[in-house]
């Protein structure tokens, strides 16, 4: 499988491995965008596949390897070994809460809230803004009322209709 299409947005998660803050407690907020949503859409419609997403995100071995293919100016690899290894044993293991979708969003409402480890918020984080197209809202505020539980320690607890 191969989760990311741009390798740089892996860069933040090799810099927090690089540095030893990898394991530090770590939240993701996304909010709605100002933008309005096209009409017939709905901010839930996606949430399907985003859960599946999530349940098999994993780094298989050509992947692996495509990513110890990548040289950086200087003609060395762009990520070392051991953290090479830590993606092929990755294991999502983070809080996910979403609010309940509504037909109308206000804009920088909070939408998703992910808690966890650094580098696997940093992960899922540059998942999302390559599955939204970059469109990614930075943190405003957070705003924790409402919020349902879809992953606890990575394990789905949310059933969709």
């Amino acid at each position: 499988m191969r989760p990311f299409q741009d390798v740089d947005s892996l860069i933040p998660a090799f810099e927090s491995w690089q540095t030893g803050n990898y394991q530090r407690p770590s939240v993701f907020h996304l909010y709605a965008a100002a933008t309005p949503l096209p009409a017939g859409s709905s901010p839930g419609k996606g949430l399907d596949a985003f859960i599946t997403w999530i349940q098999t995100l994993s780094f298989d071995p050509e992947y692996i390897q495509y990513l110890g293919a990548r040289r950086g100016t200087e003609g060395r690899s762009l990520f070392d070994e051991s953290f090479l290894n830590y993606l092929q044993r990755f294991f999502f293991n983070c809080d996910i809460d979403i609010v309940p979708f509504e037909d109308q969003l206000i804009p920088g409402e909070l939408l998703l809230r992910i808690r966890g480890a650094l580098i696997q918020v940093q992960l899922v984080q540059a998942a999302l803004e390559q599955l939204m197209g970059g469109t990614l809202v930075e943190e405003i505020h957070a705003v924790d009322s409402f919020l349902i539980p879809i992953f606890r320690a990575g394990q789905l607890v949310y059933q969709t209709d």
